[in-house]
């Protein structure tokens, strides 16, 4: 989880360096067993950040880069795909496929429920299947410039 809050506050920095709107999308759990809903109130669940599955408060800014959590139409985009943010709808997200074989290929993203197998009860998360990208290292932090190009913008200062 540090590492999600380390990821988080960088792209909170590149946010700031992105013209355009801040788009805020909370999610929407839903425990499955109506047994279970006593034990398990929304507070708690809408307060798990867990590995595989978005943030509770994705923040969406067009041209920003993301990453797909889920395949939801193989081959592209599939898990792992880096995607550059277009267009931003309520429950759709028009975005560009910028590395890869589909590379500039346009694909739109719905939100799409996403259940969990490895957790005591069962819920689901209803939430676009994108996360902030995660690159490896400071010369693979990109975004999605003008001329379908992409651009380190970066600094090494935002990354200390």
């Amino acid at each position: 989880m540090v590492w999600r809050k380390k990821v988080g506050d960088l792209n909170a920095t590149i946010q700031r360096f992105l013209a355009g709107q801040l788009v805020f999308f909370k999610l929407v759990d839903t425990v499955m067993n109506q047994d279970d809903v006593v034990n398990y109130p929304m507070e708690f669940s809408n307060s798990l950040e867990l590995s595989g599955l978005p943030s509770r408060n994705l923040k969406l800014q067009v041209r920003l880069v993301v990453v797909m959590l889920r395949s939801i139409n193989n081959p592209r985009p599939c898990n792992e795909t880096r995607l550059a943010v277009k267009k931003i709808m309520n429950n759709v997200i028009e975005a560009t496929i910028i590395k890869g074989k589909y590379k500039g290929e346009d694909v739109l993203i719905p939100r799409i429920p996403m259940i969990p197998t490895y957790l005591a009860f069962d819920f689901k998360r209803l939430q676009f299947p994108v996360a902030y990208s995660r690159p490896g290292k400071p010369s693979s932090l990109f975004i999605y410039a003008s001329q379908n190009k992409t651009k380190n913008i970066v600094y090494q200062k935002a990354l200390n």
